[in-house]
C-alpha cells in the first residue's frame, strides 16, 4: 500500500520537476555561464567578470535599476492605496451572495490574456482613443492627446496588472481575521486601558474564564503601560486591575 502511494507521489510530482527543470532552473543556469564569459576573438571565450562590472558601473544601467525600482514601490503603494479598502468591503461588510459576486469579479480578468487587456488600455489611451475623443468633445482639449508612452500610462499599466494579485490575497487575508479581537479591544479601551498599551492574549481555563465573550473563551491580557515593568492583568470580562 506505501509503494502505491510512493508511485502516486512521484507521479504527481514529477510535471512540476520537468516544468521548473526545464523552464526556470536549466535556463538561468545557462544564463550565469553565459554571464561569466567573455568573448577574446571569433569562438574564443574565457571566464570573466566583466559583464558584471559593467553592469554595476555603466551609467545607462545603473540609471535603468534605479528607475526600475522606484517604479515598483510606487505602483506597489498605489496599487496598496486602492485594492485594500476594496478588498475590506468584500472580506468584511459584503455578505452572502454580495460577496460572492464581487469576489468573481475581481476574478474575471483572471480569464482574460494580459496581451488583449494591454491592447484594451492601447485602445483607450493612443492618440485616437476613447479617453482622447472624450477630451476634445468636451472641450477640454483641441487636438488629440497621445497619453501612451509615458511615465504615467506605465504607471496605469502597472497597477492594472497587479490589482489582481494584491486584492485577492487581502481578501483571503482579511476573511481568516477574527473580527471579535477588534470587539474585545473596544471594551477593554472602555475598561480604561490607554491607546499605548501592549496587549498579549492568553488563554485562560480557570475561574470564571469559561464565560464567552467575542468569541473569544476567556481572554485575558498582560499589558505593559508607561515602559513600567509592572503588567496590569486585564481580564475579560472585568476590570483592569495592577498587578503584583
Amino acid at each position: 500500500m506505501r509503494s502505491h502511494a510512493r508511485i502516486g507521489f512521484i507521479l504527481l510530482l514529477t510535471p512540476l520537476v520537468l516544468w521548473l527543470g526545464l523552464l526556470i532552473v536549466i535556463p538561468h543556469i545557462d544564463m550565469f555561464l553565459i554571464s561569466i564569459r567573455e568573448r577574446i576573438s571569433f569562438g574564443v571565450y574565457e571566464t570573466s567578470l566583466a559583464q558584471y562590472e559593467k553592469a554595476l558601473t555603466e551609467p545607462l544601467y545603473l540609471r535603468t535599476f534605479w528607475r526600475t525600482a522606484v517604479m515598483s514601490v510606487l505602483a506597489t503603494a498605489i496599487t496598496l492605496v486602492i485594492a485594500f479598502p476594496v478588498s475590506y468591503y468584500i472580506a468584511k461588510m459584503a455578505k452572502g451572495r454580495l460577496q460572492q459576486v464581487l469576489f468573481m469579479l475581481c476574478l474575471i480578468p483572471f480569464y482574460v490574456s494580459e496581451l488583449v487587456r494591454t491592447f484594451g488600455w492601447m485602445i483607450l489611451l493612443r492618440e485616437t482613443g476613447l479617453v482622447s475623443t472624450l477630451l476634445q468633445w468636451a472641450g477640454l482639449a483641441d487636438q488629440p492627446v497621445e497619453m501612451l508612452y509615458n511615465d504615467a500610462a506605465m504607471m496605469v499599466g502597472l497597477v492594472y496588472t497587479s490589482m489582481l494579485f494584491m486584492v485577492v490575497p487581502l481578501v483571503t487575508t482579511l476573511e481568516s481575521l477574527d473580527d471579535s479581537v477588534g470587539r474585545v479591544l473596544a471594551a477593554l479601551k472602555e475598561t480604561g486601558v490607554s491607546d499605548d498599551t501592549v496587549v498579549i492574549f492568553t488563554a485562560d481555563n480557570g475561574g470564571t474564564s469559561e464565560q464567552s465573550s467575542g468569541g473569544l473563551r476567556g481572554a485575558k491580557a498582560l499589558s505593559y503601560e508607561g515602559g513600567t515593568r509592572e503588567p496590569a492583568l486585564v481580564k475579560w470580562p472585568g476590570k483592569v486591575k495592577p498587578g503584583s
